[in-house]
């Protein structure tokens, strides 16, 4: 769960949200300083209102004849995630013109903070896949407690017998490219309710499978290896 947001990130709200508006943008922590903007000279300065804003939690309006520390006339949103104060965004400008575009910058906001979170859960979940699946072809493993809990994730019975399920990409000579074939196999995982695999540079993938698995599905398996014949070699182990 994000409570924080890196530069980069910041650096893609404000940029994002600019595209849709057109007005600049600043990205105000709670400390009131702002940490990322499209009027990159206000990089690192401090913002009364918008620490105003973050501490009150309330959106804040400046005109035009207000003075204030580092301020320019605008709309300041304090945007929340999950109960946790995540920045105050500025937009630059009257506030009857920008006023239309506050709930934007939240929902824009709140939007790519959940394609991050989502993006993290996923490389968690295949840091958690390699793991298992290198301690179990290759013995590695002295942490049986976590090996058992990420198998556990994986729906995989440490009770029963696995089969190796071994995908090769031949690039080279392939009619499909990469990113197209991998996510196929990915489909293809999914299709035989796979959960176990893992990817190994440049081009293999590897998957652990139930007998029954590989029995009930022999038609699908030999299916997808005919279609994919010249893009990918399949066998099981």
């Amino acid at each position: 769960m994000i409570t924080q947001i890196g530069k980069q990130l910041a650096t893609q709200i404000v940029d994002t949200v600019h595209d849709v508006c057109g007005h600049d943008i600043n990205f105000i922590n709670k400390n009131g300083i702002i940490y990322a903007s499209t009027n990159t000279s206000r990089i690192g300065s401090f913002h009364e209102i918008g620490k105003k804003a973050a501490d009150t939690k309330t959106v804040i309006e400046v005109q035009e004849n207000d003075h204030y520390e580092g301020t320019s006339s605008g709309v300041n949103i304090p945007v929340t995630h999950n109960g946790y104060l995540i920045a105050v965004i500025g937009i630059s400008g009257s506030p009857d013109e920008v006023r239309k575009y506050a709930h934007l910058a939240e929902r824009i906001t709140h939007l790519l903070i959940r394609e991050r979170e989502l993006n993290t859960i996923s490389r968690n979940q295949a840091d958690k896949r390699h793991f298992a699946m290198e301690a179990l072809i290759h013995q590695t493993s002295a942490n049986m407690d976590y090996l058992n809990a990420c198998l556990k994730e994986c729906g995989i019975n440490i009770t029963q017998k696995y089969r190796i399920l071994l995908i090769r990409a031949a690039s080279e000579n392939s009619s499909d490219n990469l990113s197209l074939l991998e996510q196929k196999i990915h489909q293809f995982f999914e299709m035989l309710s796979i959960r176990l695999y893992t990817f190994y540079y440049p081009n293999e993938y590897a998957a652990v499978v139930l007998p029954s698995q590989l029995e009930h599905n022999a038609y699908i398996l030999e299916r997808f290896a005919k279609d994919h014949q010249i893009s990918l070699k399949m066998t099981v182990g």
